[in-house]
């Protein structure tokens, strides 16, 4: 399920899956007052009106595979047939809707009309409706190209994927063997943003556009390798050289950039795939702190290279990839983030080993002991730094 909530403000949303507000729910919150679960989508059954027939139901909880709130919020989750009671004959799913005020807390306050109770919808499946990669009513758009974007290269392979609000292009160029990045972002707002060249998760070589950590830069693309979540891990990479081809600024911001191909970045002319995630930044073009404008959160977007794309001028939504694998099935480094109010805890699952890596990061440490426990209430196994 993709769902697209531009005019979210740090409420809870709640999407009946029935055509009355009784059945299967699921809801974005926090739980109940007291609960203070991770900020995300939970699976809820509905027995009733009011909060004593609001249950949760952590057995058909979705699993996430894509948050961006760089433009409201945008969720991706996935669950089983089997949990979820669907098929692949299911002709249609009834929804409703229900919207909280203010907080994220599920709490006894109704909500009335003009809290977004509605009439139920529906969808309506047919054999001939293929996956768009996006909600048809946020589709991205893309800018008209310069002439100058559209002779960047000749001779070559391209590939374009969209990543979360970035339409991206990606050029193999025999011409002068170089690596072009056209990256389209129509919702840019002066604020820095970072695209990693990794799979599953934010380490490893990136390319920002900004103006330094410390606003020394010239305002453009700049070589970074991520070595761990905090500002202090993200290192300016003097070895890749990202020369400016052309900038739009007509709509939002759309630019486009060469660096040789080899190096530390390891892209050859026969590199059949590129994996993409990003991060958005929300206090200006200077990398001064977390990524608060928005992330690809371990979703990762791919540009598959084939030898007979040939370049043609524009970043394009690409059509759905058959990858239906997951987990250790898909790649040997399965990644987890969730942010704790002051913390941030990244997971690494090693499939290859069999060994498990935690990175935390606390932003308002001051030589005081802290504790992450793993479970939802306070008793259960924890790590404690003391």
């Amino acid at each position: 399920i993709d769902i697209s909530y531009p005019d979210y403000s740090g409420n809870w949303f709640g999407i009946p899956l029935a055509d009355r507000m009784v059945g299967k729910a699921l809801i974005y919150t926090t739980g109940f007052s007291g609960d203070n679960l991770p900020e995300a989508l939970y699976a809820f059954d509905l027995a009733g009106y009011g909060l004593a027939n609001v249950n949760r139901n952590a057995a058909d909880d979705w699993t996430e595979e894509f948050t961006d709130i760089s433009n409201g919020i945008r969720l991706i989750y996935s669950n089983t047939f089997a949990n979820t009671g669907y098929s692949l004959s299911t002709a249609e799913i009834a929804i409703s809707y229900a919207l909280g005020s203010t907080a994220l807390v599920l709490t006894s306050t109704k909500h009335s009309s003009t809290s977004g109770f509605t009439s139920p919808y529906s969808f309506s499946f047919t054999e001939t409706s293929e996956p768009t990669g996006a909600p048809t009513t946020a589709a991205p758009t893309t800018a008209a190209p310069t002439a100058d974007a559209v002779d960047v290269c000749t001779t070559g392979t391209e590939a374009t994927t969209t990543a979360g609000p970035f339409n991206i292009r990606g050029i193999l160029c025999t011409d002068d063997n170089m690596f072009y990045l056209d990256v389209d972002y129509s919702a840019y707002s002066g604020d820095w943003y970072g695209i990693v060249f990794a799979s599953g998760t934010m380490f490893g070589e990136a390319v920002a556009y900004t103006t330094g950590k410390n606003d020394d830069l010239t305002e453009g693309f700049h070589a970074y390798t991520n070595t761990q979540t905090s500002s202090a891990g993200v290192n300016l990479n003097s070895n890749v050289d990202w020369t400016e081809v052309d900038k739009d600024e007509t709509t939002g911001l759309r630019v486009i950039y060469k660096t040789a191909l080899g190096g530390d970045l390891g892209f050859s002319l026969t590199t059949e795939s590129i994996p993409i995630g990003y991060a958005i930044g929300n206090d200006g073009l200077d990398i001064t702190g977390f990524h608060t404008g928005g992330m690809s959160k371990g979703s990762t977007f791919q540009l598959l290279f084939s030898g007979t794309n040939e370049p043609t001028g524009q970043p394009t939504t690409p059509s759905p990839t058959e990858e239906t694998a997951r987990g250790c099935d898909k790649q040997d480094l399965v990644p987890a983030i969730a942010t704790l109010k002051a913390f941030t805890v990244e997971f690494f699952l090693n499939c290859a080993d069999d060994t498990v890596s935690v990175t935390i990061t606390y932003t308002d440490y001051n030589t005081n002991w802290f504790g992450i426990v793993f479970n939802n209430v306070m008793e259960g196994p924890s790590l404690v730094y003391t």
